[in-house]
C-alpha cells in the first residue's frame, strides 16, 4: 500500500483522482494528514511519501526528521523524500543557479542597492504555491515598497522572496509557456503544457489547434526527461511535480511541488483532454505500481 501524508490543510490534492482509480493502484493507497501519521502505531510494509515539505519553514522541518525517522523505525517498507535531505524553493533555486540550469537569482529581504540583481523582479511566498504577489518590478524602491505593503496587510507566516524575472519567450511578440512533469523515483512522467500572452501562466484548458499539438509533442516525447531527472537529483526530491519552461538549449525551473494537484476535478470532465488524461492516468498509475513492485520484491 501506498500512503501519501500532507499537511491536514492540504490533503485534497489526491482526491479526484484516487476517487476514480484508487482500483490501478496494487495495494491501494490512502491520504493521511501529517497529525494523524505522527501518532499512528504501526507502518507494516508501506510505501510513505511524505508531501508538502517546502511549505515548512526551517524549524518545522527538524519535526518533520523526527515522523521521518518515526515511521522508518515502524515498518515501512520506504519513505520518500526525506526532510533533512529535500531542497526547498530558496536553496534548490540557489542550487539550480549554480549547476547552471537556471538563469534567474533569488533573494530574502532586505533588498538593497548593493545587491546585484538583475531586474525585473517579482516577490512571491517562499513557502506557497500561489505564484507572484506583485506585477514585475523594475528598481530596488519598487521592491522596497511592496516589501512595506506586503509587511502591512499580509499574515505574520507570509515570508516573502525575491526571484529575478526571466523571459522563457522565443520572440517578444510569441506566448508564454509552462510545462508540468511528475517524478516518481527516477520516472519522468510529462503532465501539461500550458500557453498564456501573460508571464504568469495558469492552467489552460481551452487551445489551440498548434497548442494542442506542440503538447501532443512533449507529451509523446518526453523531451526533457533526462535534465527534469537531474534537477530532481540535485532537490533530493523522490516524488513530485516540477513546473518549468523551455530555455535555449535547457530549461528555467520554477518550482517543484511535492503534494502537486495529480488531476483535477474540471480536467475529469474535460471531453477535450480525455485522451491526454487518460494517457497520463496510465503513465503515472504504471510509475506507482513500479515503485510498489520494487519494494515487494526488495
Amino acid at each position: 500500500m501506498i500512503r501519501f501524508v500532507t499537511t491536514d490543510m492540504h490533503l485534497y490534492t489526491h482526491e479526484i483522482f484516487f476517487r476514480h482509480y484508487n482500483s490501478r493502484i496494487q495495494g491501494g493507497v490512502v491520504v493521511s494528514g501529517y497529525h494523524e501519521v505522527a501518532v499512528k502505531e504501526r507502518f507494516d510494509n508501506e510505501i510513505v511519501i511524505m508531501c508538502d515539505i517546502e511549505r515548512f519553514s526551517s524549524k518545522e522541518i527538524e519535526v518533520l526528521v523526527k515522523i521521518y525517522e518515526r515511521i522508518s523505525e515502524r515498518g515501512a517498507a520506504c519513505v520518500l523524500n526525506d526532510p533533512s535531505k529535500v531542497m526547498r524553493r530558496f536553496a534548490l533555486a540557489q542550487a539550480l543557479r549554480e549547476a547552471e540550469i537556471n538563469k534567474h537569482g533569488i533573494y530574502r529581504p532586505p533588498i538593497t542597492a548593493d545587491l546585484k540583481i538583475q531586474f525585473p523582479v517579482f516577490v512571491r511566498n517562499e513557502f506557497e504555491h500561489d505564484g507572484p504577489c506583485t506585477p514585475l518590478l523594475h528598481s530596488v524602491p519598487e521592491v522596497q515598497r511592496e516589501l512595506a505593503n506586503i509587511n502591512l496587510i499580509r499574515r505574520e507566516s507570509f515570508s516573502p522572496v525575491v526571484i529575478e524575472f526571466v523571459d522563457t519567450r522565443d520572440s517578444p511578440h510569441a506566448q508564454f509557456r509552462k510545462y508540468g512533469a511528475f517524478n516518481v523515483c527516477g520516472i519522468i512522467i510529462p503532465q501539461h503544457l500550458d500557453f498564456s500572452n501573460h508571464w504568469v501562466v495558469k492552467y489552460s484548458p481551452v487551445k489551440t489547434f498548434k497548442e494542442d499539438a506542440l503538447e501532443t509533442s512533449y507529451l509523446d516525447s518526453n523531451k526533457y526527461q533526462d535534465i527534469v531527472r537531474r534537477v530532481f537529483q540535485i532537490a533530493a526530491i523522490d516524488y513530485g511535480r516540477i513546473d518549468f519552461a523551455a530555455l535555449d538549449d535547457g530549461i528555467e525551473v520554477f518550482e517543484i511541488n511535492t503534494n502537486p494537484m495529480i488531476l483535477k476535478r474540471s480536467e475529469i470532465a474535460d471531453e477535450g483532454r480525455k485522451q491526454v488524461n487518460s494517457e497520463f492516468v496510465d503513465r503515472y498509475a504504471n510509475a506507482l505500481n513500479k515503485l510498489v513492485e520494487a519494494e515487494t520484491n526488495h
